[in-house]
């Protein structure tokens, strides 16, 4: 299903992370990633750069800081990740211009009401 009033991004970063993710503890599924992922038609946001970076590393570990940069540089409002363990505790986190969720919030909740308010 195509919905057209929304936008997906994800950062390099979180692609490089993946693949060294998927390489390591399965190496049998790169390539169906490798095929799969380019039919999502993500808007790839580039690696930031370290002045954009350096702030987030008050609030998260060096290793999720590009992961949140790069949802500001896309503008997102929200961040959709299912990492509770590193990024469950900014969840009603003030400090960022973005929401983060787990997908299935996003799929029971947000989606419902965005293709609800488009009709």
């Amino acid at each position: 299903m195509n919905y057209p009033f929304l936008s997906a991004y994800t950062g390099e970063y979180n692609i490089l992370e993946i693949k060294r993710n998927l390489k390591k503890k399965l190496p049998r599924g790169i390539p169906v990633y490798e095929q799969y992922v380019p039919r999502l038609n993500l808007n790839i946001i580039p690696l930031p750069l370290f002045e954009e970076i350096e702030p987030y590393l008050k609030i998260i570990a060096e290793k999720d800081a590009p992961v949140l940069c790069s949802a500001k540089l896309a503008n997102a409002d929200y961040l959709i990740t299912g990492d509770k363990k590193d990024f469950g505790k900014l969840q009603q986190s003030d400090e960022l211009p973005y929401k983060i969720i787990w997908p299935s919030e996003f799929v029971n909740s947000v989606l419902p009401g965005l293709i609800k308010s488009m009709l």
